[in-house]
């Protein structure tokens, strides 16, 4: 699952079905004109331009083990070196990997921890993570059914003690500037509300009104 957040950053998710251990891989291919500055937790990306973005990821990134793979072809016939970044880990399956792109604006200082899920939806693989960079924190919760592609959005309410959602993926926005409301974003049909100061989290049962708004409208 990829989601897009204007000015923000990227999310992306994978979630890996299945049981057993077993080993994991993703790779990340980059264009020779992005030097990787650090790796880790969060990895600082910095364009031959100046421009700077961030990667965080709930694994440590690290360049490519193969070398092999660290090439690109600008054209037929040509092979030219460039950075990929490789998470690389033996885990037990079911599992859910998230990566999150900060944007320019939001790159500095870049981390991102996993927030607990206080209910999970029945029959599904659920997670919710909190990435922070400049000026805003982005929390997402993504769910997928567990005999995928079977039942697209969760049955009941689930989420965090400040997030209930109805959604198979909700992400709520907030950010550091004065004045600047908190935004969020449901996929799938459901309602989602958000605990605010002195205001208890609501669902879309209508017990409390739910906060909703658009990204990217301001």
């Amino acid at each position: 699952a990829i989601l897009s957040l204007p000015g923000i950053g990227w999310w992306i998710v994978d979630h890996l079905l299945g049981t057993g251990e077993h080993a994991i891989d993703v790779f990340w291919h980059l264009h020779p004109a992005w030097h990787v500055s650090a790796s880790g937790a969060a990895v600082q990306l910095v364009h031959r331009d100046g421009t700077e973005v961030a990667m965080a990821s709930t694994l440590p990134l690290r360049h490519a083990i193969d070398t092999r793979l660290a090439a690109w072809s600008p054209a037929y016939g040509r092979v030219e070196p460039a950075p990929v970044l490789q998470v690389h880990a033996r885990a037990i399956l079911p599992l859910s990997l998230a990566t999150f792109i900060a944007a320019p604006a939001a790159a500095k200082g870049l981390r991102m921890e996993d927030v607990e899920l206080v209910s999970a939806p029945p029959g599904a693989l659920a997670r919710a993570w909190r990435a922070t960079g400049t000026g805003a924190a982005v929390t997402l919760l993504a769910a997928v059914p567990a005999d995928y592609p079977g039942q697209a959005a969760p049955s009941h309410p689930w989420g965090t003690d400040r997030i209930r959602t109805r959604a198979r993926v909700t992400a709520l926005v907030e950010s550091s500037a004065p004045n600047r409301a908190a935004q969020l974003l449901t996929i799938d049909e459901g309602g989602c509300g958000i605990a605010r100061r002195g205001v208890p989290a609501g669902l879309a049962s209508g017990v409390h009104e739910p906060v909703r708004a658009e990204l990217g409208t301001h």
